[in-house]
């Protein structure tokens, strides 16, 4: 794997623009997927792992009204910075509701104590981290019994002729778009592979069993694609 903080610091003040152009904004429509499911147990403290820019954080303070402290974490503190400077622009009477802020810490040792939050997401990071199994078990950890963990990513489409056209566009098209638009290819290039040899669908899910997780499931997002992963900790 490469120095992952290298390679998101050297693209993060275009990252957001240069997402809605690769994903033609459909990549919002998949977060709005993971708001629905976690909102519905009004959850007070949550964790986004991989926060990158914050987007999925700030998406989840708004939306969710009994949130009162969200911590976000990244391994890129210029990616990190661009989130603190969105947290300046928040909505003050959001911000006074809900205790936001954002650390340079690595989503497989979080200094917080075990079951703090009762909501944990990953938005497009999960495949980035250079330990899955101990992130998966890490994310366990610090949930409350009963709370929840949701995980966007993407995957290999399900339908052999989608994906045998989605591989194009992951192989050349994404790199060559990234490369012109960021000044640098490479880190797309790493984005696309990443994203072409991730476990998609029930290959997943047995990694979040394996950690510890129960009532575990995937949903697939345009044909594929994207994958929305729901697991849970046990209760006592």
């Amino acid at each position: 794997m490469p120095d992952t903080e290298a390679l998101f610091d050297s693209i993060a003040r275009s990252y957001d623009s240069i997402n809605d152009y690769l994903s033609f904004g459909i990549h919002r429509y998949w977060r709005q997927q993971l708001l629905k499911r976690g909102q519905k147990n009004s959850p007070q403290k949550l964790l986004d792992l991989c926060t990158g820019t914050g987007d999925l954080l700030f998406l989840l303070i708004r939306q969710i009204s009994s949130l009162k402290e969200a911590i976000g974490i990244d391994i890129s503190n210029k990616m990190l910075a661009e989130a603190r400077d969105k947290l300046s622009k928040q909505n003050k009477n959001i911000l006074q509701r809900c205790n936001t802020a954002f650390f340079q810490i690595s989503a497989t040792k979080v200094p917080f104590p075990e079951s703090y939050f009762d909501l944990i997401t990953i938005g497009f990071g999960i495949r980035n981290v250079p330990q899955i199994d101990s992130t998966l078990q890490e994310c366990r950890r610090l949930l409350q019994p009963g709370g929840k963990l949701l995980i966007l990513e993407f995957g290999r489409p399900i339908n052999p002729l989608v994906n045998r056209f989605y591989q194009i566009y992951l192989r050349v098209i994404l790199p060559t778009l990234g490369g012109l638009l960021s000044g640098t290819k490479k880190p797309y290039k790493y984005l696309a592979t990443s994203a072409i040899e991730f476990p998609r669908g029930n290959a997943f899910t047995s990694l979040m069993e394996a950690a510890g997780f129960t009532d575990n499931s995937a949903h697939p997002l345009l044909w594929g694609i994207c994958w929305l992963y729901e697991g849970s900790k046990r209760l006592n």
